[in-house]
């Protein structure tokens, strides 16, 4: 049920960001630009939530195996700058 629910949520978001995009690599001006950014970031962060409910619903279920990754800080705290920024 969760992941028909994730995947039809998913499914426009993806239009929604493939669309944004192709506007960013055509768009020139300042102030459409940055709307633009906006709703990308917002799509991301809608898409990244989508994920970490259907892991949940996998590591609910045991079905999820997880992986130690490094992380650079530095990199995080640039991604939350960037979004403030917008």
């Amino acid at each position: 049920m969760l992941a028909s629910v994730t995947h039809e949520l998913k499914t426009p978001l993806n239009t929604i960001y493939a669309s944004v995009e192709q506007l960013l690599a055509d768009l020139r001006d300042e102030k459409d630009l940055k709307n633009l950014k906006w709703i990308k970031a917002s799509v991301d962060l809608m898409l990244s939530l989508i994920g970490d409910i259907i892991d949940n619903a996998k590591l609910d279920e045991g079905n999820l195996d997880l992986q130690e990754e490094p992380v650079v800080i530095s990199d995080l705290f640039q991604e939350m700058q960037d979004l403030f920024e917008l």
